[in-house]
């Protein structure tokens, strides 16, 4: 399965962004999914091409960090709910911020790959319903059932 308990964490106390990306990033390499270069391609990526999104009418901002297909060992996705925002780069503009809540890790393999995936989870982003649910779960049960419901491909 595309998105593994062994990279979820629920209801976080992250200091900024990077700390978001650190946590998340050292389950991936610990679990073998990326390479120890992994953290640092999503640090140098999320600098020039930022991944925090949120617009007028979506329930809470979320981020989608992810890096080049070199620092990654097998497919898969990532999440973390977070107990506050932390502030995060706007995708497409570096000099704006936004309070992000919600991020999903993506270790993706090809292009085609990661743009379906971003399809399918900006399903689930502007569906406020199961965005509200999202932020207020506890189980991985509960995750797969909501991003199940908004339609993602998680085979």
């Amino acid at each position: 399965m595309l998105l593994d308990k062994k990279l979820v964490l629920f209801h976080q106390d992250c200091e900024d962004r990077d700390d978001a990306i650190a946590r998340l990033a050292a389950l991936f390499m610990e679990s073998g999914v990326a390479k120890e270069t992994y953290l640092q391609g999503l640090m140098d990526r999320e600098v020039e091409f930022p991944t925090g999104l949120y617009e007028e009418g979506m329930y809470c901002g979320v981020a989608m960090p992810h890096t080049f297909a070199e620092h990654v060992n097998e497919k898969q996705i990532g999440f973390m709910s977070l107990n506050k925002p932390v502030k995060w780069h706007y995708m497409g503009d570096v000099s704006k911020e936004i309070d992000i809540s919600c991020v999903f890790m993506l270790a993706l393999k090809d292009g085609h790959d990661q743009l379906e995936m971003l399809r399918g989870l900006m399903k689930l982003f502007v569906n406020n319903e199961l965005m509200e649910r999202l932020q207020k779960i506890d189980t991985y049960e509960e995750l797969i059932e909501i991003v199940t419901e908004a339609g993602i491909n998680l085979e």
